[in-house]
C-alpha cells in the first residue's frame, strides 16, 4: 500500500480522507483502501521520511496535509522502473470455489448466484466510471495525459475482468442448473 500512496500524493499532496476516498474511487480494485491500513502505511512512510505533513485550518478545522519529499518520489521511481513480478493469483472467490462442494446444492447455487449478480453489477458500475472519465478527457492538461492514460488502462482491466468473471460465473451456473459438471473442471462439454 505505500507505494499506492506514493503515487496518489505525487499527483498532488492530500488529506488522509482525501486518501480514502482517491482509492475507493481508484486503485480499490486491487488494494484495499480501509483507513486504518492507510494510517498505518502513512506514519511508515514518515518514519522513513518519504512524505512529509502540514498541518492547515480550513473552515475552522484543523487538517493534516501529506506531501510526497524528494527520497519518496526516488522509491516511487524506482518501484515503478523494477520488473512487475508474476505471482499467484489471489483470488478469495476461486478459493470459496475449491470448498464449495462442501455445501448442499442448493447453498452452492445461492452463493454463486449471489456472487455473480455482484460480480455484474461491479461491471455495469466501472463501465459507467469508464464512460464518465472518458468524458473528462479533452479537460486533461497535456502535461497529465500520460497519467490520464495510465490510469484509464487500469479502469479498463477492472472492466474487462469483471467481464470476463461475470461470464465465466454465469456459464459455471448454467452448467450447474443443467445438471453438468464434469471432474476434468471445464464448464462445457467436449
Amino acid at each position: 500500500m505505500e507505494y499506492v500512496l506514493l503515487g496518489l500524493l505525487a499527483l498532488r499532496g492530500q488529506t488522509i480522507y482525501e486518501l480514502s476516498k482517491n482509492m475507493k474511487n481508484t486503485v480499490a480494485l486491487f488494494y484495499s483502501d480501509s483507513l486504518g491500513g492507510i494510517q498505518a502505511a502513512l506514519k511508515k512512510l514518515m518514519d522513513k521520511e518519504w512524505i512529509s505533513c502540514i498541518e492547515i485550518v480550513e473552515h475552522g478545522k484543523l487538517k493534516k496535509v501529506y506531501s510526497i519529499e524528494a527520497p519518496g518520489r526516488e522509491q516511487l521511481l524506482d518501484w515503478l522502473r523494477s520488473p512487475i513480478p508474476i505471482d499467484k493469483l489471489k483470488d478469495l472467490a476461486v478459493a470459496r470455489l475449491f470448498f464449495l462442494g462442501l455445501l448442499p446444492a442448493a447453498d452452492r447455487t445461492r452463493v454463486l448466484e449471489s456472487y455473480a449478480a455482484s460480480l455484474t453489477e461491479m461491471h455495469r458500475h466501472l463501465t459507467a466510471l469508464e464512460i464518465q472519465a472518458a468524458l473528462m478527457e479533452p479537460e486533461i492538461p497535456e502535461d497529465k495525459r500520460d497519467i490520464y492514460r495510465c490510469q484509464m488502462l487500469s479502469l479498463r482491466y477492472g472492466v474487462d475482468q469483471y467481464a470476463f468473471s461475470a461470464k465465466w460465473y454465469a456459464e459455471l451456473l448454467q452448467n450447474m442448473r443443467e445438471g453438468g459438471g464434469r471432474s476434468d473442471g471445464s464448464l462445457h462439454g467436449a
